[in-house]
């Protein structure tokens, strides 16, 4: 939940400062490039955009867009911490912000706050577009792609929602205002009811627009205010302490409930604990970031996903040694609906590895509860010789699951840390102490 905190104390601003000063200056773990883009229309727009560091998967991307007199370097360190995280960014300057001032005869481009016939905040969309475009072309799958905007950059990124042909998978909303430049954000926000959509905003902002543009979207919009004031749009950012990474948790949980991962048939794996790169061709795979310390490299589990035409197949590399509190959990859902509680058809493997060897925990759904399983068809490998990872596999059988080609399961991981408050969730943000509250779509193939 976001914090509600009435005034953080100057040590907490200065904290959250000084965390932006050391996020800027950890950029580079982020590959960051300024971009050039041309829209439909013709308009020349200049960009920031920020790759996850090596070895960090995309698994997503974020157009963010500035408030009015602002520009792209508004949202410098959400970029890095976005990257971080395996959501690449392109930050925006919107054609007459930043360095997209001059219109296509040279001529500097004015954008007043007040509605005036050809207002350029009305051919924003396009902006929105040829970024949009610029970020599937960088590799960002084409329906992970979520647009953030603040004050202005919000209500542009409803009026693109509204008419682009091209949809994001959500809407992150800064307070977005009723009226401006010429933008009318309620009726925009009417005709996108279908997006899921989090619309943030001081509370004493709250009637300038967010409240009515939440109300115009429906129930797949989430409003929340916060006590902080003078933070309209973007002057949020770096000041609400735990903002950012309550965004980020967001913006994840909104793209894994939209995601079908593929499991796909291939003949290549070797059941025996180490994860070869030639094991990985033709599989599916994902990363889970982990916790690391500020500054340090980041660290994932990488979670690799196949079948042969007997088992379902999970390898995963977790990027830290091996110790006591490590454990690797799969849950998996081999039902038509995904239950509120345990089922029949749910089941829950986890592999915990003591040392050379390891523990093979299995339970499946009864009554609405987990109970012990005597499972002697599953399958379990792990290795703990390298000193900076461990590797694990498992193999289910799909009977055990009655699977058939072509269906669709639904599957969930945890991975216990170092620590033991260091569990790290895909998807990401939810608990699972019972049944996973969110579970990621996989169809065999």
């Amino acid at each position: 939940m976001l914090p509600m905190t009435r005034n953080p104390t100057r040590t907490a601003q200065r904290a959250a400062k000084v965390l932006c000063l050391l996020l800027c200056f950890v950029a580079s773990l982020a590959a960051q490039d300024t971009i050039k883009l041309q829209t439909a229309d013709g308009q020349k727009l200049c960009g920031a955009l920020t790759r996850p560091p090596a070895g960090v998967a995309i698994k997503g991307g974020v157009v963010l867009l500035h408030m009015h007199r602002s520009n792209r370097t508004a949202f410098a360190a959400l970029s890095t911490r976005l990257a971080a995280r395996g959501l690449m960014t392109l930050a925006l300057d919107l054609r007459g912000h930043g360095d997209s001032t001059l219109n296509e005869q040279g001529t500097p481009i004015e954008v007043p706050r007040e509605a005036a016939a050809n207002h350029p905040a009305l051919s924003m969309h396009d902006d929105v577009a040829a970024a949009h475009d610029a970020l599937v072309a960088a590799g960002v799958p084409a329906t992970a792609v979520v647009w953030l905007g603040a004050e202005l950059g919000a209500g542009v990124a409803l009026r693109a929602a509204a008419h682009n042909t091209n949809k994001p998978a959500a809407l992150v909303l800064l307070t977005p205002l009723k009226a401006l430049c010429g933008l009318d954000a309620i009726a925009a926000a009417a005709a996108c009811k279908e997006l899921r959509t989090l619309v943030l905003s001081a509370a004493e902002d709250a009637e300038l627009g967010p409240r009515q543009v939440a109300q115009a979207m429906g129930a797949k919009t989430t409003l929340r205010t916060l006590e902080q004031r003078s933070i309209l749009g973007s002057r949020m950012l770096g000041y609400v302490p735990g903002l950012e990474a309550d965004l980020i948790s967001w913006i994840e949980e909104a793209l894994s409930s939209e995601l079908v991962l593929d499991i796909p048939l291939v003949k290549s794996v070797i059941l025996d604990g180490e994860l070869g790169s030639s094991e990985a061709e033709g599989c599916t795979l994902i990363d889970i970031p982990l916790p690391a310390a500020a500054g340090a490299a980041a660290k994932h589990a990488r979670v690799r996903l196949a079948r042969n035409r007997s088992k379902l197949l999970f390898g995963v590399e977790v990027q830290e040694r091996y110790l006591h509190n490590n454990a690797l959990t799969v849950f998996i859902d081999g039902g038509s609906v995904s239950p509120g509680a345990p089922d029949a058809h749910c089941f829950s493997f986890e592999v915990r590895p003591q040392g050379a060897t390891h523990e093979l925990r299995v339970l499946r759904g009864a009554e609405g509860a987990w109970k012990p399983f005597e499972a002697a068809t599953v399958q379990s490998y792990v290795r703990t010789n390298d000193t900076t990872r461990w590797t694990a596999e498992l193999a289910v059988p799909l009977e055990l699951l009655g699977t058939v080609q072509d269906k669709e399961i639904r599957i969930a991981f945890r991975v216990n840390g170092q620590k033991k408050d260091e569990i790290t969730f895909y998807p990401a943000g939810v608990g699972m102490d019972v049944t996973p509250r969110r579970w990621v779509r996989a169809r065999l193939r």
